[in-house]
Protein backbone atom coordinates (compact mmCIF):
# COMPACT_ATOMS: atom_id res chain seq x y z
CA UNK A 1 0.00 0.00 0.00
CA UNK A 2 1.33 3.41 -0.95
CA UNK A 3 1.78 6.24 1.55
CA UNK A 4 -0.99 8.38 0.11
CA UNK A 5 -3.40 5.43 0.35
CA UNK A 6 -2.49 4.87 4.00
CA UNK A 7 -3.03 8.58 4.77
CA UNK A 8 -6.36 8.60 2.95
CA UNK A 9 -7.51 5.43 4.73
CA UNK A 10 -6.46 6.89 8.11
CA UNK A 11 -8.37 10.12 7.43
CA UNK A 12 -11.49 8.22 6.33
CA UNK A 13 -11.44 5.93 9.39
CA UNK A 14 -10.94 8.95 11.69
CA UNK A 15 -13.87 10.79 10.08
CA UNK A 16 -16.03 7.68 10.41
CA UNK A 17 -15.19 7.33 14.12
CA UNK A 18 -15.76 11.05 14.81
CA UNK A 19 -19.05 10.95 12.90
CA UNK A 20 -20.24 7.92 14.87
CA UNK A 21 -19.33 9.54 18.21
CA UNK A 22 -21.12 12.76 17.23
CA UNK A 23 -24.19 10.87 16.07
CA UNK A 24 -24.40 8.77 19.22
CA UNK A 25 -24.02 11.88 21.38
CA UNK A 26 -25.98 14.33 19.24
CA UNK A 27 -28.10 15.55 22.19
CA UNK A 28 -24.94 16.62 23.98
CA UNK A 29 -23.46 18.46 21.00
CA UNK A 30 -26.45 19.96 19.18
CA UNK A 31 -27.79 23.26 20.45
CA UNK A 32 -29.41 26.42 19.18
CA UNK A 33 -27.61 29.76 18.80
CA UNK A 34 -28.15 30.65 22.46
CA UNK A 35 -26.26 27.55 23.60
CA UNK A 36 -29.39 25.94 25.05
CA UNK A 37 -29.88 22.21 25.11
CA UNK A 38 -32.02 20.84 22.29
CA UNK A 39 -35.76 20.66 22.87
CA UNK A 40 -35.65 16.93 22.26
CA UNK A 41 -34.90 16.33 25.92
CA UNK A 42 -38.29 17.84 26.78
CA UNK A 43 -40.18 17.64 23.52
CA UNK A 44 -38.93 14.84 21.28
CA UNK A 45 -40.96 15.86 18.22
CA UNK A 46 -43.06 19.04 18.20
CA UNK A 47 -44.80 17.95 14.99
CA UNK A 48 -46.69 15.16 16.83
CA UNK A 49 -47.90 17.43 19.62
CA UNK A 50 -51.42 18.67 19.08
CA UNK A 51 -51.81 22.43 18.53
CA UNK A 52 -52.96 24.08 21.74
CA UNK A 53 -51.05 21.70 24.02
CA UNK A 54 -49.65 23.60 26.98
CA UNK A 55 -45.83 23.59 26.95
CA UNK A 56 -44.97 26.16 29.65
CA UNK A 57 -47.20 27.96 32.15
CA UNK A 58 -45.88 30.70 34.44
CA UNK A 59 -48.32 32.04 37.05
CA UNK A 60 -48.05 34.47 39.96
CA UNK A 61 -50.47 36.11 42.35
CA UNK A 62 -50.37 38.22 45.50
CA UNK A 63 -50.85 36.20 48.67
CA UNK A 64 -50.19 38.56 51.56
CA UNK A 65 -52.33 41.68 51.48
CA UNK A 66 -53.40 43.78 54.41
CA UNK A 67 -56.54 45.75 53.56
CA UNK A 68 -58.96 48.05 55.27
CA UNK A 69 -62.32 46.50 56.16
CA UNK A 70 -64.72 46.99 53.25
CA UNK A 71 -61.97 47.78 50.73
CA UNK A 72 -61.27 45.68 47.63
CA UNK A 73 -58.28 43.38 48.10
CA UNK A 74 -55.65 43.61 45.37
CA UNK A 75 -55.15 39.87 44.74
CA UNK A 76 -53.69 40.61 41.32
CA UNK A 77 -52.65 37.76 39.06
CA UNK A 78 -50.38 37.37 36.07
CA UNK A 79 -49.97 34.36 33.80
CA UNK A 80 -47.97 33.59 30.67
CA UNK A 81 -48.55 30.40 28.72
CA UNK A 82 -46.69 28.92 25.78
CA UNK A 83 -48.69 26.44 23.71
CA UNK A 84 -47.89 24.32 20.67
CA UNK A 85 -48.98 25.91 17.41
CA UNK A 86 -46.85 24.74 14.47
CA UNK A 87 -43.41 23.35 13.61
CA UNK A 88 -41.96 26.88 13.65
CA UNK A 89 -44.10 28.94 16.05
CA UNK A 90 -45.63 28.72 19.49
CA UNK A 91 -48.53 30.70 20.90
CA UNK A 92 -47.69 32.97 23.83
CA UNK A 93 -50.70 34.16 25.84
CA UNK A 94 -50.62 36.71 28.65
CA UNK A 95 -53.44 36.92 31.17
CA UNK A 96 -53.59 39.71 33.76
CA UNK A 97 -56.11 40.65 36.41
CA UNK A 98 -55.69 43.81 38.54
CA UNK A 99 -57.70 42.34 41.43
CA UNK A 100 -60.00 39.39 41.97
CA UNK A 101 -63.12 41.31 40.94
CA UNK A 102 -61.58 42.84 37.81
CA UNK A 103 -62.03 41.41 34.33
CA UNK A 104 -59.18 39.35 33.02
CA UNK A 105 -57.15 40.96 30.22
CA UNK A 106 -55.79 38.65 27.54
CA UNK A 107 -53.21 39.21 24.79
CA UNK A 108 -51.81 36.65 22.33
CA UNK A 109 -48.59 36.58 20.32
CA UNK A 110 -46.82 34.12 18.06
CA UNK A 111 -43.13 33.62 18.84
CA UNK A 112 -40.50 31.37 17.25
CA UNK A 113 -40.44 27.74 18.40
CA UNK A 114 -36.76 28.20 19.23
CA UNK A 115 -37.87 30.47 22.11
CA UNK A 116 -38.65 27.33 24.11
CA UNK A 117 -34.92 26.53 24.34
CA UNK A 118 -34.28 29.68 26.36
CA UNK A 119 -37.10 28.92 28.77
CA UNK A 120 -35.93 25.34 29.24
CA UNK A 121 -32.39 26.60 29.79
CA UNK A 122 -33.67 28.58 32.82
CA UNK A 123 -35.60 25.53 34.06
CA UNK A 124 -32.36 23.49 33.84
CA UNK A 125 -30.19 26.24 35.32
CA UNK A 126 -32.29 26.29 38.49
CA UNK A 127 -32.76 22.50 38.50
CA UNK A 128 -36.53 22.84 38.81
CA UNK A 129 -37.06 19.11 38.32
CA UNK A 130 -35.60 18.59 41.81
CA UNK A 131 -37.49 21.32 43.68
CA UNK A 132 -39.72 18.73 45.32
CA UNK A 133 -36.64 17.86 47.44
CA UNK A 134 -36.17 21.46 48.64
CA UNK A 135 -36.35 22.22 52.35
CA UNK A 136 -36.89 25.98 51.91
CA UNK A 137 -40.25 27.53 51.07
CA UNK A 138 -41.50 30.79 49.62
CA UNK A 139 -43.21 33.38 51.75
CA UNK A 140 -42.42 36.51 49.74
CA UNK A 141 -46.02 37.73 49.49
CA UNK A 142 -46.22 36.34 45.94
CA UNK A 143 -47.25 32.83 45.02
CA UNK A 144 -45.57 31.40 41.91
CA UNK A 145 -46.22 28.30 39.84
CA UNK A 146 -44.39 26.99 36.80
CA UNK A 147 -45.57 24.02 34.77
CA UNK A 148 -43.48 22.71 31.91
CA UNK A 149 -44.01 19.96 29.36
CA UNK A 150 -41.55 17.10 29.52
CA UNK A 151 -41.97 13.96 27.45
CA UNK A 152 -45.75 13.95 27.42
CA UNK A 153 -46.51 15.23 30.90
CA UNK A 154 -46.63 18.54 32.75
CA UNK A 155 -44.17 18.94 35.60
CA UNK A 156 -45.34 21.44 38.26
CA UNK A 157 -43.17 23.45 40.66
CA UNK A 158 -44.29 26.23 42.97
CA UNK A 159 -43.14 28.62 45.64
CA UNK A 160 -44.71 26.27 48.20
CA UNK A 161 -41.57 24.17 47.94
CA UNK A 162 -38.54 25.78 46.36
CA UNK A 163 -34.84 26.26 47.09
CA UNK A 164 -33.38 29.52 48.38
CA UNK A 165 -32.86 30.83 44.82
CA UNK A 166 -36.41 29.92 43.74
CA UNK A 167 -37.68 33.50 43.73
CA UNK A 168 -34.76 34.44 41.49
CA UNK A 169 -35.62 31.55 39.14
CA UNK A 170 -39.24 32.69 38.81
CA UNK A 171 -38.13 36.30 38.19
CA UNK A 172 -35.67 35.23 35.50
CA UNK A 173 -38.24 33.02 33.76
CA UNK A 174 -40.84 35.83 33.80
CA UNK A 175 -38.31 38.34 32.47
CA UNK A 176 -37.28 35.97 29.67
CA UNK A 177 -40.88 35.27 28.63
CA UNK A 178 -41.76 38.97 28.60
CA UNK A 179 -38.66 39.75 26.52
CA UNK A 180 -40.04 37.47 23.78
CA UNK A 181 -42.82 39.96 23.10
CA UNK A 182 -41.12 43.23 24.10
CA UNK A 183 -40.82 44.34 20.48
CA UNK A 184 -44.29 43.16 19.40
CA UNK A 185 -47.51 45.10 19.48
CA UNK A 186 -51.06 43.84 20.16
Amino acid sequence: MKTWQIILLTVLVTLLIVGAVLYLNKDKFLSDASGSKPLSRYIPDISVIEAGTLLIDYYETTTAIVTEPGSSAANDSFEITLSAHSDTEILLDIYTRAHEEAEEEHRSYFVPLTSLSGAYKIIDQYDMKNWHKAKDTGGTGRYHVCKYFQNGELIRVSSDQMPADGTEAFAELKSFLLALISDKSN
